[in-house]
């Protein structure tokens, strides 16, 4: 009787990885180690090793996914596959097999081993939908995976297992075909055990046909295993002989063969083999062997399905314990996001505090430049209103009484006085800046442009001067002349030269004189025009030496 359960089931898998010896971390490091549980599955038929050999690679699979190891990750769902399929656990056994094949997918590289996986994989999917009497696509699996390798060892499993799928539509001339192919291909490779498998494969469809060369085939076959004592193959052999003297009507010679397979089933604990064993049996009608195999039979199978129950019981428990680590992970998140989030909003209130403080300093200093400016032209009108007249009333009075400067030097003094006066006056007035600003600074220009001193300068309009506020005009307006007093008052320069330019967002004005030049220990007055650049945001720096001339660069 064979075993049939369904996907859930699986899902209750592991409470033996904790309350049996295999699952304890620590042990010997050979068994820790994959090689060691790969043997482990290959070569036993016992459930417990079987489990021992699957709770490795699901461990494996959960380290390589926590890891984000796709390609280990893959590879440990393959192995979990065919154990799946050797225990019975067909569709589990698929969905494992697919989803390495996925993981697969995404990965980059397309190394020898992501094929090798990928053909194994295919391989596998070939002959679980073929168990599921799938056959059209259980050979588009095995198709597929004949385009992922070029190995004659590997095409001739392939071919073999195309072959058999034929077989089992009964397609007999395309199973022979493919039969034949492997066999041939084995001989060119000289590999014993795939030419054993496909004289055996091939004398079993001739049973079916009661072709001449049936027994040739399979006792070839047997020759070929016995010389190698490949036991597994051996057992398959004798079934298979019992079976076409069966078919033959030589029951005796029948018995010996299935006599012989009964043996070895029963030192291997072979389940399906002692099925096949009582099958053939039954029909040989020996009632008295039939009961004695079938209680072997019943006793090792009940020592399966207790391992089965181990099995499902473990999957449960593994299966609860991930559901506990999904919900702590869950809390943990939580607690994560709320600290992200009172994290993040205090950030926030404290970028709105930097935010604001800057803006009310910012707006602070506007408005103290604002006072300023509005302070020096009220200052300038009251020279020019009652300082400035009143001077130029005293001189008119003066020189309605014919003094004569000769005699009077100090009407020159007088005549001086009026002229700074007025001079302070206008250079403090209020700047309107109803005139586009180049032409106002060109204006500028030509108020200190004499015989004695040129002033030159790059075009103005380098500088898009639209996209400044009427506060930094001003600065810089005032900055500009100055620099321009200074250099009248101090420097004896010959030639000025102004530079404009304009990088992006930034502007750069370059002020240049080939006057005496001075030590910037004195800066004569140069900090108020520091303090007018740095109250916009700007700066400026002076670059000077006696008798080497005088530069100032202004950055805004």
């Amino acid at each position: 009787m064979k075993k049939s359960y369904i996907s859930f089931l699986f899902l209750c898998f592991y409470l033996v990885a904790f309350i049996t010896p295999f699952s304890v971390k620590g042990q010997e490091q050979l068994k820790d180690s994959s090689s060691y549980y790969q043997k482990l599955y290959l070569t036993s038929q016992n459930t417990e090793s079987l489990l021992k050999a699957y709770d490795f690679f699901d461990r494996s699979q959960q380290i390589a996914h926590s890891q984000d190891k796709k390609l280990k990750e893959a590879l440990a769902y393959n192995h979990q596959a065919i154990i799946q399929k050797k225990l019975g656990f067909l569709v589990d056994s698929e969905q494992s097999a697919i989803e390495a094949l996925k993981l697969l997918e995404e990965v980059k590289t397309t190394s020898t081993q992501v094929k090798q996986i990928q053909l194994s994989l295919n391989n596998h999917l070939g002959k679980t939908y073929r168990e599921y009497k799938n056959y059209s696509k259980a050979r588009s699996y095995y198709q597929k995976a004949l385009t992922l390798t070029d190995s004659d060892k590997y095409k001739i499993t392939l071919i073999n297992n195309l072959g058999v799928t034929y077989a089992k539509e009964n397609n007999y001339p395309e199973a022979t075909n493919y039969l034949r192919k492997a066999y041939q291909l084995s001989l060119q490779s000289k590999d014993i055990i795939q030419q054993a498998r496909a004289l055996d494969n091939l004398g079993v469809l001739q049973t079916r046909q009661e072709h001449p060369d049936a027994l040739t085939h399979l006792n070839q076959a047997l020759e070929l295993r016995d010389s190698i004592g490949f036991t597994g193959a051996l057992l398959t052999s004798y079934l298979h002989l019992g079976t076409y003297f069966k078919h033959n009507n030589d029951l005796e010679t029948a018995k010996i063969w299935i006599e012989k397979a009964s043996q070895l089933a029963q030192e291997t604990q072979n389940i399906p083999a002692i099925e096949e064993v009582l099958t053939l049996k039954m029909d040989l009608k020996n009632d008295i062997d039939y009961q004695a195999l079938k209680h072997i039979k019943d006793s090792i199978a009940f020592a399966e399905i207790t391992a089965a129950n181990k099995y499902i019981s473990f999957k449960y428990e593994k299966a609860k314990e991930k559901e506990r680590a999904d919900l702590n992970e869950l809390l943990k998140e939580r607690e994560q996001k709320k600290k992200i989030f009172y994290q993040s909003g205090g950030l926030l209130l404290l970028v709105i505090s930097i935010a604001t403080f800057f803006i009310l300093k910012m707006r602070h200093r506007r408005d103290k430049l604002n006072e300023v400016i509005k302070s020096e032209g009220r200052i300038a009108k009251k020279i020019h209103d009652e300082v400035a007249n009143d001077v130029y009333q005293l001189m008119t009075k003066v020189q309605t009484q014919t003094l004569s400067p000769t005699t009077h030097p100090w009407l020159d003094d007088l005549n001086q006085i009026y002229n700074k006066t007025r001079d302070i006056s206008r250079e403090n007035s209020v700047l309107l800046l109803e005139e586009p600003f180049d032409v106002i600074l060109q204006n500028l220009f030509l108020n200190f442009k004499t015989n004695e001193t040129s002033i030159v300068h790059t075009p103005l309009s380098k500088v898009n001067w639209k996209n400044l506020s009427k506060v930094k005009k001003i600065t810089i307006y005032r900055v500009l002349q100055e620099l321009l007093i200074n250099m009248k008052k101090h420097s004896q320069a010959k030639l000025v030269v102004f530079k404009f330019e304009q990088n992006s967002s930034k502007i750069f004005i370059t002020y240049k004189d080939n006057g005496l030049g001075t030590l910037l220990k004195d800066k004569n007055g140069l900090h108020y025009a520091e303090t007018r650049m740095q109250s916009i945001g700007g700066s400026i720096t002076f670059d000077t030496q006696p008798q080497q001339g005088f530069k100032a660069v202004l950055k805004l």
